[in-house]
């Protein structure tokens, strides 16, 4: 993936598919918090 390669961001990457980092940032802690809370590990990938 371009990001691991170091030739691109997560905000680049979002904005191509037409997604704002901002927003997919917050939700992904959001997401975090809860399933820490619930006990569950993180996913895979």
């Amino acid at each position: 993936m371009r990001i691991e390669a170091g030739l691109s961001t997560y905000e680049k990457e979002l904005a191509l598919m037409g997604e704002d980092y901002q927003d997919i940032f917050r939700q992904q802690v959001r997401e975090s918090a809860e399933r820490q809370k619930a006990g569950l590990s993180r996913p895979c990938g």
